[in-house]
């Protein structure tokens, strides 16, 4: 059975949670990002080792702004993406999630 988890954030850190058969990769015929409970460099290297092409951040950024750079310094710029969920709250932007705050223009 391979290390695989689902991509579901608590299924990943289930002691003896769901896991794939075989690594998604040899599934999809396509490239493909996982994105949600990704916070250490050790979910990254789990996620990317099972086969995803990218992987994508956005609480744990928020939380942390130096993983970002220890991501791309370790796996390359080019499959780490940041996801930024935000809203207008009237003439200003906000961050959406648990680290919400006001974005400067």
């Amino acid at each position: 059975m391979s290390s695989c988890s689902t991509t579901s954030p608590q299924a990943r850190r289930a002691i003896g949670g769901p896991r794939l058969d075989q690594p998604v990769a040899r599934i999809l015929d396509i490239p493909f990002c996982v994105a949600g409970g990704i916070r250490t460099l050790a979910d990254a290297e789990q996620v990317l080792s099972c086969g995803a092409e990218k992987i994508s951040i956005n609480s744990p950024a928020l939380a942390d702004p130096e993983l970002i750079d220890a991501l791309s310094e370790r796996f390359g710029a080019q499959c780490v993406v940041v996801g930024i969920d935000s809203q207008t709250v009237g003439e200003d932007y906000r961050v959406s999630g648990s680290r919400a705050k006001r974005l400067e223009p």
